[in-house]
């Protein structure tokens, strides 16, 4: 609820429990469609990420692209009692992950098989010349946008989407991915 940060006073929490919000928000779903949802999503994506990082670097991982949607939400709703919940800012930091994976050649890979472990991930230039990646980055933020732009003439419950915290979390994998990767670094 960016209006804990805003007014610090306001919840009677301690600075170390405001803070630790931009992280227990992405355990709280409005329901079972919610959850259900953000697990599906993350079974496709997060296990790319999983498999590449091992444990550790997963979590690490997750809890800065919980962090990148959590500010990027604060940032947009300062001082707002509008709060965000839900792994949906985790999922799309992993997405931003699968993305670095996103060309034909893994795409061939993977559907043998082959472990993610092997493959070399996509830099930026690799990015913008691979069809597919483009294509689900192109997807993806027109989804977003029109969630964020037209929420409200689409229905109430897309109007209560956070779609900033989405960029927010896809920003944060998508940089954050090469400094946990170590073979990312070397290729």
């Amino acid at each position: 609820i960016p209006a804990r940060f805003a007014e610090p006073g306001l919840f009677q929490a301690s600075k170390l429990g405001t803070y630790l919000t931009l992280i227990s928000y992405s355990f709280l779903h409005a329901n079972l469609t919610h959850i259900v949802l953000n697990v599906i999503t993350m079974l496709a994506f997060g296990s790319i990420a999983a498999w590449r990082l091992g444990l550790a670097k997963f979590l690490i991982l997750s809890a800065i692209c919980s962090i990148g949607g959590g500010l990027l939400h604060l940032a947009s709703h300062w001082g707002e009692l509008v709060p965000v919940i839900g792994a949906s800012a985790v999922v799309s930091g992993h997405m931003a992950v699968a993305v670095r994976f996103l060309d034909k050649r893994n795409s061939f890979f993977l559907a043998r098989g082959v472990s993610v472990r092997s493959l070399t991930p996509m830099g930026i230039p690799q990015i913008l010349k691979s069809q597919t990646a483009l294509v689900f980055l192109g997807f993806w933020v027109a989804i977003n946008l029109i969630i964020g732009l037209g929420g409200d003439a689409l229905g109430e419950e897309l109007s209560r989407i956070a779609w900033q915290a989405h960029f927010g979390g896809f920003i944060a994998g998508f940089v954050v991915f090469p400094f946990l990767d170590n073979r990312f670094s070397r290729a």
